[in-house]
């Protein structure tokens, strides 16, 4: 009521001489509509944060105060007990010991005497076995190992591909097509794998497990990244262990010689024990 008094007086109190009364009012009356005004902007902003929270199916207003127990960020969950907490943690290492039990059935591990690993999905039944010297015409794929792959060998789990020929990716017209190689000169397979295809015919299937210091330690190696997107990807993951997995397509012995067949080294296995671990998973769980 003093305000609207305030206003009605306003034009006679302009026309008076001014003893700072009016304008005095005027201004104590500004301050209570702005006070006014922002009180309704803040109490309708927070209804419609309540109405918000309900809609996306919390039921509940959201809390005002912060805190992991039903918190400001907490969204209304509650927080979990210690022996809750435990039983997930549990849950998960049964998981992962289903999946390593998964990848132990996955397809017949075979361990050299040096310690390289591969797995045998399709045996091939035609033609020559693969020996030192053998001109051999493969399709390929190569593989990373995910983030969650922490098996001590993993053909399974998930593996990423980077690269491969012909099987037509990235939508390459290569359908069919083959690297071709001959067993035993130096870089034409990475060092892991040339003693780990010796015996395979056409038509069979070996994934290769490659540690990081037998795989590709240069750019001479092969099979090679053929394009961009592929070099970029071996060069961020060059240092971790790899997967090679070939598919014979033609395998040639005999008197007919190229001209690396002077350079065949017919000690395929590399010295030493070659034997790799991925590491382990950190949990705090004792099994």
């Amino acid at each position: 009521r003093m305000c609207a008094s305030s206003a009605s007086v306003a034009p006679r109190a302009a026309a008076t001489p001014s003893n700072g009364a009016p304008t005095s009012t005027r201004a104590a009356c500004r301050r209570r509509q702005m006070l006014g005004a922002a009180t309704t902007t803040a109490a309708a902003t927070a209804w419609a944060w309540a109405d918000a929270a309900r809609a996306y199916g919390l039921n509940k207003a959201p809390a005002t105060t912060g805190g992991g127990d039903g918190g400001l960020f907490s969204f209304g969950r509650p927080k979990r007990t210690y022996e809750e907490s435990q039983e997930l943690m549990r849950r998960a290492a049964e998981v992962r010991e289903r999946k390593e039990l998964e990848v132990e059935d996955d397809a017949p591990l075979t361990t050299l005497k040096s310690g390289l690993q591969y797995r045998e999905y399709v045996v091939g039944t035609e033609g020559d076995e693969i020996v030192a010297g053998s001109r051999v015409e493969a399709m390929y794929k190569v593989f990373r190992l995910s983030s969650g792959a922490y098996f001590k060998y993993s053909s399974g789990g998930t593996p990423v591909l980077l690269w491969g020929r012909g099987y037509g990716f990235e939508g390459r017209d290569d359908i069919g097509d083959t690297y071709d190689f001959v067993l035993g000169v130096k870089d034409s397979l990475p060092r892991a794998a040339a003693p780990c295809v010796v015996g395979m015919r056409k038509g069979g299937v070996r994934r290769i497990l490659i540690p990081p210091n037998l795989g590709w330690v240069s750019n001479d190696v092969g099979p090679k990244a053929d394009s961009y997107g592929a070099s970029r990807r071996l060069e961020n993951y060059r240092d971790g262990a790899l997967l090679l997995e070939l598919e014979i397509v033609r395998v040639r012995n005999g008197p007919a010689r190229d001209d690396d067949d002077d350079k065949v080294n017919a000690n395929l296995e590399p010295e030493g024990d070659n034997s790799f671990r991925l590491p382990a998973p950190p949990t705090l769980v004792q099994k």
